[in-house]
C-alpha cells in the first residue's frame, strides 16, 4: 500500500493508520457488495418463483423492463415481445386511453389498484385479474412494479356463491309460501272438524234423547243402559275432537321467548291442582329459583300437562309425592324434570307414550284423551328441546325435558335452585351418556 524511507521514520505511524483505514473501508465495501449480491439473488429468486405475474417498468420511458416467468406463462407472450414495450402496446389491456390515464395517476400518486380488471391472453382467452402497481426507489432511481393475479376462479366462486345464496333465498321463500298454505289448510281442517264433525254428533245426541224418552215408558228392558253407553261414546268422540283441535291450534300459535320464573309457574299449577282435590295427601317438592327463556303461554301448557299427569297417576298413592327440579348444565342445556311415585309404566312402551291418543293405562282407572303428552312434545320441539321419560310399573315415573338456547336455569339473585330429590346414579349416567 505504501512505503517509508528510513530517513522519514516519523511518517510511519501516519502511514500505518491510513493503511488500516483504507483496509477497513475496503472490507466495508466488499461486505456491502456481497450483501447487495445476496439481496439481488433473493429478489431474483422471489421474482422468478412468485405465483403472481410481476412486471417492472421504467417510469421515464414508460416501457417494460422485466417480467417474471409466471406472467409469461399466464399471458402466453414470449419475453422479448414484452420487454421494451409499453403496457398498452402489447394488447393486454384494450382501453389505451384509460391505461394512459391510469399510468399518469400512478406517476403522481405512486399507487394504483384494480380489484377486477379484464385481460386477454395471446390466444384470445379472457381472464379477470387483480392489478396492483406501485412506485418505489432503487438507489436513486424510481421503479414501477406491477403485480397481476388471476382471480378468474375466485370470481367464478363468488358468482357461484351468489347464485347458491339466491337459490337458497328462493327456496326459503318457496317453503314459507308452502308453510303458509299448510297453515291455511290446517286452519280449514280445524274449522271442518269443529263444525262438520260436530253437526252429526249433535244429531245423534238429539236422537238418543228422543230414544231415552221413549224407552222410559218401557221398563224392564236394557234400552236405558244401551242409550247411556251410546251417549257416553258420543261424549268421548266430542272429547277427541276437542283434543285434536287443541293439538292443531298449538301449531298455529305465535312463539315468543322471554324470561320466565319456572318455579313460580310450577307452584301456581300445583296450587290449582290442590284446590281441585283438597282432600288428597300429596307432598310437593318444588325447587326454588329456577328460571328459563321460553314462550310463557306454551310452557304453561307443558307444566299443566306434566303436573296434571303426575297428579292423576298418583291418585292411588297415600301419601303421594311430586317433585320438580333441574340438573345444572354440564356443557349442555339445562335438564328439567317432573317426578312422581305413582303408577309408573313399563319402559318397553316408552317410545309410544308421546304419540297422539296413545295410552299406557286403562281409561277406566285413569281417564284422559291421550293427547296431552303429544302436545307437550310438540311444544318442547318448538323450543328446540327434547323430552323423554323413565318409569317403573307401580313405582313412579320421571319426565325429563330441555329447552335449547336458554340462559342458565339457576337464578342466583333468588338464592339458587334447590333440587331436593336427585335422580338415581343410573339415571345420571344415562344423562351423561
Amino acid at each position: 500500500a505504501d512505503y517509508v524511507l528510513k530517513t522519514q521514520l516519523p511518517r510511519l505511524g501516519l502511514v500505518v493508520d491510513r493503511c488500516l483505514r483504507e483496509a477497513g473501508e475496503r472490507r466495508k465495501h466488499q461486505q456491502a457488495s456481497e450483501a447487495l449480491r445476496a439481496s439481488e439473488t433473493r429478489y431474483r429468486r422471489l421474482f422468478e418463483s412468485a405465483q403472481d405475474g410481476i412486471l417492472i417498468m421504467d417510469p421515464e420511458s414508460e416501457q417494460i423492463a422485466d417480467v417474471n416467468p409466471y406472467l409469461i406463462d399466464m399471458l402466453g407472450y414470449p419475453k422479448d415481445q414484452l420487454v421494451g414495450k409499453k403496457l398498452w402496446e402489447i394488447g393486454l389491456l384494450k382501453d389505451t386511453a384509460a391505461n394512459k390515464e391510469a399510468f399518469s395517476q400512478l406517476q403522481s400518486t405512486g399507487y394504483v389498484r384494480y380489484d377486477d380488471l379484464p385481460l386477454e391472453t395471446v390466444g384470445g382467452r379472457h381472464m379477470d385479474v387483480e392489478f396492483v402497481s406501485n412506485v418505489y426507489l432503487v438507489g436513486n432511481e424510481r421503479v414501477i412494479q406491477c403485480n397481476i393475479r388471476d382471480v378468474t376462479e375466485r370470481k367464478q366462486a363468488v358468482q357461484q356463491l351468489h347464485t347458491l345464496t339466491d337459490l337458497l333465498e328462493q327456496k326459503v321463500k318457496d317453503r314459507t309460501v308452502q308453510l303458509e298454505a299448510l297453515n291455511r289448510e290446517l286452519e280449514a281442517f280445524s274449522y271442518s272438524v269443529s263444525h262438520d264433525l260436530r253437526a252429526p254428533l249433535r244429531q245423534v245426541t238429539g236422537f238418543i234423547r228422543i230414544l231415552r224418552e221413549e224407552a222410559s215408558d218401557k221398563p224392564g228392558t236394557r234400552a236405558p243402559e244401551l242409550i247411556d253407553r251410546i251417549l257416553s261414546s258420543v261424549n268421548h268422540m266430542n272429547g277427541l275432537i276437542d283434543a285434536l283441535l287443541h293439538l292443531a291450534n298449538h301449531s298455529l300459535t305465535g312463539f315468543l321467548r322471554e324470561r320466565i320464573d319456572l318455579s313460580a309457574l310450577v307452584s301456581l299449577a300445583a296450587a290449582e291442582l290442590r284446590q281441585g282435590e283438597p282432600s288428597r295427601d300429596v307432598e310437593w317438592n318444588i325447587a326454588a329459583g329456577v328460571v328459563t327463556d321460553a314462550d310463557a303461554q306454551l310452557l304453561r301448557i307443558v307444566v299443566d300437562n306434566l303436573l296434571g299427569n303426575a297428579w292423576k297417576f298418583t291418585a292411588k298413592r297415600n301419601p303421594a309425592r311430586i317433585d320438580f327440579g333441574c340438573l345444572p348444565p354440564a356443557g349442555g342445556p339445562t335438564i328439567y324434570f317432573v317426578r312422581d311415585n305413582g303408577a309408573g309404566f313399563d319402559m318397553v312402551h316408552a317410545a309410544k307414550m308421546f304419540g297422539a291418543f296413545r295410552r299406557l293405562h286403562s281409561g277406566a282407572d285413569y281417564p284422559g284423551s291421550g293427547i296431552g303428552l303429544a302436545t307437550v312434545q310438540r311444544i318442547i320441539h318448538r323450543h328446540g328441546g327434547r323430552i323423554w321419560a323413565d318409569g317403573v310399573p307401580n313405582r313412579g315415573a320421571t319426565f325429563w325435558f330441555t329447552l335449547t338456547g336458554e340462559r342458565p336455569a339457576v337464578d342466583s339473585a333468588n338464592g339458587g335452585a334447590r333440587i331436593r330429590i336427585a335422580p338415581p346414579a343410573s339415571e345420571q349416567r344415562d344423562l351423561i351418556n
